[in-house]
């Protein structure tokens, strides 16, 4: 399926999108207290998408293998909760580790970006571990330009988690982004691997190309990387119990480079 290259006109548009998007990120993690509960957390998130004049993206969404659909507007999951966990009674409570995933559609243009928080006080190795998910993510976008391979990234990246306790949860990917949620290409984040040459098969390769709108999505675990999905048919755990840091950011190619368009510059 042919990958979609947007206009400055568009990109702008989905910029819009991305902006109501993080701003919805921010009212949220400002509620990330002790003592409140996830489904909180998705009652500000159906109130800042309302506000935003946007539709929810996540609410309703069908996934695979005829799982129900998605029956929130904010994925929020905790500490061994790695991504998709579903909002509802679950009390937030100091130390814990928690990631609010947020997607929505303003003027038909589609935004999806995702944070962790930690709620003090938290081990140094959780904070340890949220620290190296951002520099994988900040190294990913400042290497993105246009006529790069996405395998020469992957191979970076790879490098740069280097330790061994340190592994990305590979079955999880970025995506392009555009009138859909999930459009052409996947972008997956890669763990090193023994291999030679790219870590990237030819058919899962692709070059960068000015008006590509993409996800960057890694989630990071102190573990072994596997996953299993709980009874609700959404939630992904990590199967070792390990805790996870999740970062999503929405990034245009530009000519000369990258431009954001959720979160902070890089």
């Amino acid at each position: 399926m042919a990958i979609h290259l947007r206009s400055d006109c568009e990109i702008d548009a989905l910029e819009r999108a991305g902006r109501a998007c993080w701003a919805a990120l921010d009212r949220i993690a400002n509620a990330c207290v002790p003592g409140r509960i996830t489904r909180d957390l998705d009652t500000i998130a159906r109130e800042e998408i309302l506000r935003a004049g946007a539709t929810p993206l996540f609410l309703g969404h069908k996934g695979p293998d005829g799982r129900p659909p998605f029956p929130g507007h904010l994925c929020v999951s905790i500490n061994n909760e790695l991504v998709h966990g579903i909002p509802g009674e679950r009390l937030l409570r100091p130390g814990d580790v928690v990631s609010i995933d947020l997607g929505l559609t303003l003027d038909g243009w589609c935004a999806d970006a995702a944070r962790t928080l930690l709620i003090e006080p938290v081990p140094d190795h959780h904070r340890e571990l949220h620290d190296r998910t951002l520099q994988i993510l900040e190294l990913a976008i400042s290497l993105m330009e246009p006529g790069i391979a996405w395998s020469a990234i992957v191979q970076v990246v790879a490098q740069a988690v280097g330790d061994a306790d340190m592994r990305l949860v590979e079955p999880y990917a970025g995506h392009g982004i555009g009138r859909a949620l999930h459009e052409p290409p996947r972008l997956p984040l890669l763990n090193a691997s023994p291999r030679v040459g790219s870590l990237l098969s030819p058919n899962e390769d692709f070059i960068l190309r000015p008006g590509m709108v993409l996800t960057v999505e890694p989630i990071l675990v102190r573990g072994n990387a596997r996953t299993i999905t709980g009874s609700d048919g959404w939630t992904v755990l990590a199967a070792d119990n390990a805790v996870g840091c999740h970062e999503e950011r929405m990034v245009a190619i530009v000519r000369g480079g990258y431009r954001m368009l959720t979160g902070a510059p890089i």
